[in-house]
This record gives C-alpha cells, structure tokens and sequence, in this order.
C-alpha cells in the first residue's frame, strides 16, 4: 500500500513513523514536504533511508499527483499544522489548516484513500469547567474558541471532513488528542512549557487546566485508525487532565524543579497581555490558561488505545529534555 504523509518532519511524525514501520513494514511511504532540506535536516530522517519525498505545498495538488506518477494511494495520514495561537496570524493559520486539509480530502476521494486527519481536543473539549468531559458525540465548543485561530481552524477543517464523510465521498478518520507530550520534541515547541519550568522561567501558574497524553500512544493508534476495517468517524484520545496547579506540581515531582507557588488571577494577567501589547505574552494564551480541555471516550479502545501512565510520560519527557535541550544540559546555567 502506498501511503502519504504530511508534517513528517515534526514531533508527532517522527513518531508515526516509528509505530507506522512496526504495523505495516511493506508499505512504501511518500512524504509531504516543503522542501527535502527540511526533511534531511530532522534527526529521525536517517532512520527512514526508503522514505520516497514529495516536494510541494500542502495545497497543491496537481504537484503532489505529479510526484506520485500514477501510483495510487491506499491512505493519507494528515498530521501538518500550523499552530499558531496568536490572532495576529490567523489568516496563515486558516489557509494552512483549512485550505490543506481541503486539499488532502479531494486527494483521498480521487484516489479512494482512507484520510487519517490529527485534530485537536480543543475543538469540543474547552469549557470553563473542570467537570467537562466532552466524548466523540459532542458539539463543537465554536464560542469558547471562535476567538483563537488554532481551534477556530481546526473546527473548520473537521467540518469540510465531516461533510464529505456525511455525503459518501470520503473514507476519514478524524483523531482528537489533548497536549501530546514524550521524547523526541526536537523543535521544543510541545514542550516550551515544560522547558519554562525547568528553567525557572514560571513564576506564576493560571487558574485553567492541563490536559496531556504520551505522543507515542497517539502514534500508536493513528496507525491503528489507518489499518482498521471499520473505523469511526471520531476517535477521541483522552490522557490526564488536572487543574495547572497540579500539573506543576507533578512535574516537581519528576524534576526536583520548585512548582510556582501563586497563582495570577486572569483579570490582571489580561490586563498585562492587553497593556504590554503581548510583549510579555498573548492575549489569546492567556484566555486559553483559564479555560479546563477535559475529553472523555466512548470509542477509544477500538483503535487498542491504552494511555500509559502520566507521570511515566512526564518523567521520560523531562529526562529527554534535560539531555537535549542546550540550555538544560549540565553545566549550563540559567
């Protein structure tokens, strides 16, 4: 079976790869990239030497069917985003989420191809509440997210999804996971947070939620949504959830680290994001730090989904990071 992948390069992919090898070892792999540079220069790239590379935007088509030369595909795994919170960049945002996975869709449906799509709990999993626990039947929380162009997006793309999948044309699977956290975040963006901490860089927690999964349990059962005879049309993956109080907490545990010891009440933190002109940090994080993400599943253990423990995840996230990141290996101060 030929198989496509987009966001290869990233955390998440590397990953997929892995669990995508031990499922399927026949398969041949194409990969969606920018540009092979970007492919060459990830540190898991040497391990996949018969990788076969697309070089082309995620929305052009005509390019991407080029490349393949009349080889059809069996399944697309859709894991490329732009994860940009910020509203100063919601247009890039909508175009790369939106536009692209419209174009991986009109892909999978002229080429009859299972289309595996990476959402995010964030598109019905965000409540004011702690007690929310949303499963695959919930609607979509558009206000409390209509705001942040992330999770606005990623409603979007799930209802061009949905819509073909309702309409018969397409064979899609849409995964939903919380915060995916583990070894390998090469590019510290997952874990920017977790590398504050570490680094003493926390002063002070918000009144929200955290909510987080290993990303190799994700990877897993991405894989097993793509091979599966008769999968659902929505897979939630739901870890750990907690208040962020008990999150740092937890990470002090695995670390040695002090956990910030007050809290900054949402008001004056808005005020501060508002006044410094997000200087110091955005709005929109801001608003989403005194929001809970809860996510609950009716479906998951179909997909052999079993999350293993948090603080497993946590501890061999740090250990990773303490080896890996410049900044937090020994020796190296501040």
């Amino acid at each position: 079976m030929n198989i496509l992948i987009t966001g290869a390069t990233g955390f998440l992919g590397q990953h997929v790869l892995g669990a995508l090898r031990r499922r399927c070892p026949d398969a041949a792999v194409w990969l969606l990239v920018r540009n092979a540079a970007s492919w060459r220069q990830a540190p898991h790239s040497a391990a996949y030497p018969e990788v076969r590379l697309i070089e082309a935007p995620l929305t052009d088509e005509r390019a991407i069917l080029a490349a393949l030369a009349g080889q059809k595909l069996g399944g697309i795994l859709h894991l490329a985003a732009t994860v940009h919170h910020s509203r100063r960049h919601s247009a890039d945002t909508f175009r790369a989420n939106v536009d692209g996975t419209a174009a991986m869709v009109r892909l999978a449906c002229a080429h009859g191809a299972r289309l595996v799509f990476v959402s995010t709990s964030g598109t019905v999993g965000c409540s004011p509440s702690p007690a929310a626990a949303p499963d695959e039947q919930a609607p979509f929380c558009e206000q409390e997210v209509r705001r942040w162009p992330y999770y606005a997006s990623k409603i979007a793309a799930e209802q061009l999804m949905l819509k073909a999948q309702e309409q018969g044309e397409l064979d899609g699977v849409i995964l939903r996971p919380p915060v995916m956290l583990g070894p390998g975040d090469h590019r510290f963006r997952a874990t920017s947070l977790i590398v504050r901490f570490l680094r003493g860089r926390l002063p002070f927690y918000l009144t929200g939620g955290m909510h987080f999964v290993d990303i190799r349990d994700v990877a897993q059962a991405l894989v097993e949504a793509l091979t599966h005879p008769k999968p659902r049309p929505i897979y939630h993956l739901p870890g750990a959830a907690m208040p962020l109080k008990d999150y740092f907490a937890q990470l002090e545990q695995v670390s040695g680290v002090p956990a910030p010891r007050f809290s900054l009440p949402y008001p004056l933190a808005l005020a501060v994001a508002y006044g410094s002109g997000g200087k110091f940090f955005d709005p929109v994080v801001i608003e989403m730090g005194h929001r809970h993400w809860g996510l609950s599943s009716r479906y998951a253990p179909e997909l052999g989904f079993a999350p293993r423990a948090p603080r497993t995840t946590l501890q061999e996230t740090v250990s990773w990071l303490r080896s890996a990141h410049p900044a937090l290996r020994p020796g190296v101060a501040g």
